[in-house]
């Protein structure tokens, strides 16, 4: 619970030591150097916890539901929050930070964003942050959809080897030779 908890506090903290314009403390100060270990700290450990807990779910959630109604459901509690995310929520965010160039009319800023955004898939104009940071904060989201959908097949084939653990299931699975060589390949190149 801790976790869900601090995402909000941690959100805030990175933005004021981050972001320029967004606080007024000073970078090299001991208020910004106190927030700084906050945030090594919690970085060590805040997304695998959050990627354990996201697995824990669901696998309760599919042990409780047929595989379309997990599907479904990932639907309901991913995407759509993350489609209305990034068409509503993310661009009056990206307005609202700090150094905006340009005109500060809301309906301008809207019209030019979206614009921006066809001509430059990728991108995340104006901040100019990496494209991973094209769906803002909510990548985490995105690629939980990604996972769950992707995983989902490898889960029952696990799942349905019923005379074999899941644990074994998968040590039988990645005794194949192509599957490790290819294991160990992505290993090396990711």
């Amino acid at each position: 619970m801790l976790v869900i908890f601090n995402l909000v506090p941690y959100h805030v903290v990175w933005m004021m030591t981050r972001i320029d314009g967004f606080s007024h403390i000073p970078k090299d100060g001991l208020g910004a150097s106190l927030l700084n270990y906050y945030l090594v700290f919690f970085a060590i450990w805040h997304m695998a916890l959050l990627f354990f807990l996201a697995g824990a779910t669901a696998h309760i959630s599919l042990s409780r539901r047929r595989p379309m109604e997990y599907l479904v459901e990932r639907v309901k509690r991913l995407l759509v929050p993350l489609i209305f995310f990034m068409i509503v929520l993310y661009p009056l965010m990206v307005y609202f930070l700090p150094g905006l160039p340009g005109s500060r009319s809301l309906s301008d800023y809207s019209l030019r964003f979206w614009l921006q955004c066809l001509r430059t898939p990728g991108s995340n104009w104006p901040v100019g942050r990496p494209a991973i940071h094209a769906w803002g904060h909510l990548w985490f989201v995105a690629y939980l959809f990604v996972i769950s959908v992707i995983g989902l097949p490898l889960w029952l084939y696990l799942r349905n080897r019923r005379h074999v653990s899941p644990t074994g299931g998968l040590l039988t699975l990645c005794e194949k030779k192509g599957l490790m060589i290819f294991l160990i390949f992505l290993k090396q190149n990711g």
